[in-house]
């Protein structure tokens, strides 16, 4: 009986089995795929712990080069809202004249 089933097509034990095969090599290719990524993960996270080892061995940043940096920083941030402030001054200036040249005009 099973020789004629084998005839015209797979038997209904057969199907399953092989219909069970077919997801198990489907699983195992995903499982594959998901084990390359873990390993390239891996991969990242010693790079990054390599990384911060390395960081780990230098002495912290001096406070008087913090201090320095900072001092810099502001003194930039002074000259720019001076010199924003003084534009403004000029502009405003020009308006004020403009508008009372415009006054006598009319």
């Amino acid at each position: 009986m099973s020789t004629q089933h084998g005839a015209h097509g797979p038997g209904p034990d057969e199907a399953a089995a092989a219909a069970s095969s077919e997801p198990a090599v489907v699983d195992a290719e995903v499982v594959e795929v998901a084990e390359d990524e873990v390993l390239d993960a891996e991969v990242v996270e010693e790079e990054v712990v390599a990384d911060e080892a390395a960081d780990a061995g230098q002495p912290e940043d001096d406070p008087l080069a913090d201090a320095l940096r900072e001092r810099a920083e502001y003194l930039e941030l002074a000259q720019r809202t001076r010199a924003d402030f003084e534009n403004y001054k000029r502009r405003a200036a020009m308006q004020a004249k403009e508008a009372e040249q415009r006054g006598r005009a009319a």
